[in-house]
């Protein structure tokens, strides 16, 4: 699992709410994310978030282009500040 390249995850905002019994999901609250948000995290850090994947679409072509182009700024030292907001 760790070896993984990367993961994929599906956080539900309506779920989140119904389950936690919170008001305003984590991710809500912490970067103001909407539905069909994708937001791309290594080491807890935020690396990328947006609705539209590399510039162009949401396709599985744009989302492989979106992870590698997101692996090379994090390896450049790249990464959203802790308090990021997509508001």
């Amino acid at each position: 699992c760790s070896q993984d390249p990367y993961r994929l995850l599906s956080y539900d905002i309506d779920t989140a709410s119904r389950l936690t019994k919170t008001k305003t999901p984590l991710l809500v609250a912490r970067h103001g994310v909407s539905p069909g948000t994708v937001l791309m995290y290594a080491q807890g850090k935020l690396l990328f978030g947006g609705t539209v994947l590399n510039g162009y679409g949401f396709s599985k072509k744009d989302l492989l282009k979106q992870i590698a182009k997101t692996r090379r700024d994090y390896l450049m030292g790249n990464v959203l500040p802790d308090d990021y907001n997509f508001r």
